[in-house]
């Protein structure tokens, strides 16, 4: 059974995440935010971590860049970002961070499992 970790400040986006990836098989962890994913991603390991860019504690991008440190237990585990910021340079700042792919807000769940099935495949 692969792992999620599923971050972002907006409980109903944790949810409708939750309920979507557990109908998939996933185990999942969730955190609301940056500093709490990687005490999280430290320790359980996920397969995924899907990533809010826009939070309060501690913004997606520097949680990103975080996680993928040189050394760190976390740095080869794939960060899908989730963003309602869509601009061009906001998908290559989240690339430079550290992400993997870049989903846009409203999430599409059938465009989020396709960039699940290339990062996980």
């Amino acid at each position: 059974m692969k792992k999620v970790l599923l971050v972002d400040d907006d409980e109903l986006i944790l949810k409708f995440l939750n309920v979507h990836f557990e109908s998939r098989d996933f185990k999942v962890d969730v955190a609301e935010n940056g500093e709490k994913a990687i005490i999280i991603a430290q320790r359980e390991t996920p397969d995924l971590i899907l990533l809010d860019m826009s939070m309060l504690v501690m913004p997606g991008w520097v949680t990103a860049r975080e996680l993928k440190m040189r050394g760190r237990t976390t740095a080869d585990i794939p960060i899908i970002a989730v963003t309602a910021k869509t601009a061009d340079d906001d998908e290559e700042a989240a690339r430079k961070a550290g992400c993997d792919e870049f989903i846009a807000k409203p999430i599409d769940v059938d465009v989020l499992f396709e960039a699940v099935d290339r990062v996980l495949n």
